[in-house]
């Protein structure tokens, strides 16, 4: 009876001991990662000019939505890689807007604004400008009044992600460099976005009243476009959305009407988030997937003008160049192509010229290989030619 009893108490033991170890080793890779994020921030240039700018203006200044989720994503990928330079353009980008909020007034963040894109214009390229939302107080921009990113009705009413409501801090060294909007007062020690990219996946908070009458309704912004936020993230970071985020943005997919009116600027707005969704993704065979399967593409092509690159449904008319097992295409392999030249499988160089920068990004981040749409042998807006038939 005892030998039982004590070997009873000895397997417990070893379940508590096993639970704690793993309690306490996803503290410590929190702290890792929240430590990680405060210390690194030094290392980007631009970050220093910002924060040197804030400071000159007696200002606090965070990186927020998908600036702050692309920092910290680059420094979760780059823990152990001495070598990151922290470089802005190996974290960002030539299109991403920079998304920064201030606490402050109108014209504070006016002056701010303007001093950022003074002293780094050589950043812009095909950005439009650096966007500054305010903290606390509304700012009113082309003519359009915009809420502060604290407003309660616009918190308790508007789906999001967890990457679209997180904030770090460029102005601090305190332990709250890293905060989420929906968790302000409360203040986490592991706020979600950390949470999030630790687990590997993007939490979706859909809220009823998102889509109630415009009457009952305090934010006229249609729930579709906090949906492309969250698949922009996903596709970008090369995380995948939880399952339950997952059927939330299935169930707006479904909802949304490509028909239904909507005002000029949700319109340009929804442009907007559709090619930077798809400009900036990291895998654009799995995007294309999980934007067919949703049944969302061709509703975005209706609701778009497909006839220039400036267009979402241009780029989403496309196809992406599909991956095949080695051996598996109809065309030859490297070493049969080698073989045939008479050289090394080593000296073989494969060029491709692209006709912008952001092309050129858009297929060195491919993550099985070249990220890129096929040419296609058939008369359509997109301009392709395929002489010998398509392919890359």
């Amino acid at each position: 009876m005892k030998r039982g009893f004590f070997l009873v108490q000895t397997l417990l033991g070893l379940l508590l001991f096993n639970f704690l170890s793993l309690r306490v080793h996803g503290a410590s890779e929190t702290e890792n990662l929240s430590e990680a994020i405060a210390r690194n921030r030094s290392k980007v240039e631009e970050f220093r000019i910002i924060q040197e700018v804030a400071k000159e203006l007696n200002l606090r200044v965070w990186l927020v939505g998908g600036t702050a989720a692309g920092y910290a994503h680059y420094v979760k990928a780059n823990l152990n890689n001495p070598k990151a330079d922290y470089d802005f353009l190996s974290i960002y980008t030539s299109n991403e807007n920079t998304a920064l909020v201030v606490d402050g007034l109108e014209e504070d963040a006016e002056k701010f604004e303007a001093e950022l894109k003074e002293r780094m214009n050589y950043l812009r390229g095909s950005k439009e400008n650096f966007q500054v939302g305010l903290l606390k107080t509304p700012r009113t921009s082309d003519g359009i009044k915009i809420k502060p990113l604290l407003d309660e009705s616009t918190l308790a009413n508007r789906s999001a992600d967890s990457h679209s409501l997180g904030l770090i801090e460029l102005t601090a060294n305190t332990d709250l460099v890293i905060r989420d909007l929906r968790q302000w007062e409360s203040k986490p020690k592991t706020p979600a976005l950390v949470n999030d990219i630790l687990n590997g996946e993007i939490s979706f908070y859909r809220r009823p009243k998102h889509n109630a009458p415009q009457s009952v309704r305090l934010d006229s912004e249609p729930e579709i476009l906090s949906a492309l936020r969250a698949l922009t993230h996903s596709f970008r970071n090369n995380i995948p959305l939880s399952k339950q985020a997952m059927r939330n943005i299935q169930e707006i997919a479904s909802e949304f009407n490509p028909k239904s009116e909507m005002t000029e600027n949700n319109r340009k707005r929804l442009n907007e988030l559709g090619l930077n969704m798809i400009q900036n993704a990291s895998d654009l065979e799995e995007a294309f997937e999980v934007l067919d399967k949703i049944g969302l593409i061709q509703k975005l092509i209706q609701v778009s003008d497909s006839s220039g690159r400036e267009s979402m449904g241009w780029w989403l008319s496309k196809v992406p160049l599909a991956t095949r097992p080695l051996g598996k295409g109809r065309g030859r392999t490297v070493k049969q192509i080698a073989s045939e030249l008479g050289i090394s499988v080593e000296q073989f160089t494969l060029s491709h010229e692209t006709d912008s920068l952001l092309s050129y990004e858009l297929m060195s981040r491919g993550l099985k290989g070249p990220n890129a749409y096929m040419s296609r042998d058939t008369k359509n807006q997109q301009a392709e030619r395929a002489v010998s038939g398509p392919g890359f």
